[in-house]
This record gives C-alpha cells, sequence and structure tokens, in this order.
C-alpha cells in the first residue's frame, strides 16, 4: 500500500512539471542563423614589384612652365628701358617652404606645484580650501574629488617657474608641504 501511494505522488508530481507543456500546444521556436566564417580567405598571390619599397628620395621641386612666362616678360621689359642698364633685375624671392617651429602646448601652458595625494574627499576639500584662504590657486583633480579614488591637488597653474618655486619655498615653511613642480596639462582638468 505504502509503494502505491509513493508512486501515485511521483506521477502526479511528473503531471503536474508535463502536462502543462502538453495542453499549451506546440510553441514556436526562433531558430538563429549564422553565418560561417571561412578559416583562410583564398586570395590571389599579388605580385608587387621591387622598387615599390624603395626609400623616396628628396628631389628638387620642378619648375612651372607658367612661372618662368611671368619671369621672362619682367626681364625683357626691364632690358628695354635705357635708364636702367646698370640695374640688374632682381626675381621675386619665393617664400620659404619651411614652417616655423611652433612652440608645443606644454612649453607655452606654464607650470604647476602638485601638493599631494588623497583617497579621502574630506581630506582634499579641506587642503584645497585652507590654500585657497591663504591665497593660493589651489585646485584638485579630478575637481570633484570622489571617496576612496585617488585626487591630486595642485597650486598654479603659472607661467614663470620661480614663481611658483618661490610658493613651494613658502609652504614648505608654513605647512611642512613638500610640493613637486610639474608642467602644467590643461587636458587634465
Amino acid at each position: 500500500m505504502q509503494n502505491r501511494l509513493v508512486g501515485l505522488m511521483v506521477l502526479t508530481a511528473l503531471g503536474a512539471l508535463f502536462l502543462p507543456d502538453l495542453l499549451n500546444g506546440e510553441k514556436a521556436r526562433v531558430e538563429e542563423q549564422f553565418a560561417t566564417i571561412p578559416l583562410r580567405p583564398n586570395t590571389a598571390a599579388i605580385s608587387t614589384p621591387e622598387d615599390a619599397f624603395a626609400p623616396i628620395e628628396a628631389q628638387a621641386a620642378p619648375v612651372l612652365p607658367e612661372l618662368e612666362e611671368e619671369v621672362e616678360p619682367a626681364t625683357q621689359a626691364s632690358q628695354d628701358r635705357p635708364d636702367n642698364d646698370s640695374v640688374e633685375p632682381q626675381p621675386k624671392p619665393r617664400p620659404s617652404t619651411e614652417r616655423p617651429k611652433a612652440q608645443s602646448q606644454a612649453e607655452t601652458a606654464g607650470w604647476t606645484l602638485r601638493v599631494g595625494s588623497f583617497r579621502s574627499a574630506q581630506n582634499v576639500k579641506r587642503l584645497v580650501q585652507e590654500l585657497r584662504e591663504k591665497g593660493y590657486p589651489a585646485y584638485s583633480v579630478p575637481s570633484a574629488p570622489v571617496e576612496g579614488e585617488l585626487t591630486v591637488v595642485y597650486i598654479g597653474p603659472e607661467i614663470d617657474r620661480k614663481v611658483l618655486a618661490a610658493m613651494q619655498d613658502k609652504l614648505e615653511r608654513q605647512r611642512s608641504l613638500k610640493g613637486r613642480l610639474e608642467r602644467y596639462d590643461p587636458l587634465k582638468i
């Protein structure tokens, strides 16, 4: 009798699990279609000439015929004048192809004094506030400190490195803070 009750309970449980699927009907199944990628593409051997990889050497700029025509009439006109026999016409100077060296952004951006790095947002805010009250142009990177993340406190930026060096000495005497001079990077802010 006990075996029959256990068997009936097992059949009832199996019916409860599978009966809803049987009564629900056939379900629509979505099959994904995959495109196969070939292991190695079929490529024909392409022959390249050996001189294609030769280094390119600087060549003299060719003289354009249009420029020659402009220079020739001016020369003939000056030769036709009798009063300017002693003065020879001078060709117009060509603009140089060299560009003046532009100063890099780091050279013109200036200097900044790195005061310290902190993980505590409260310490960063307190130090920046104290430095600003004393007249120092202090800021932090990132500008909104996040608790637990590294935040760096800077003073500056200043174009003249000597001004920041003087601030560094003054800070070391007043607050025992040893700073380090660094190039100012405006992209860090």
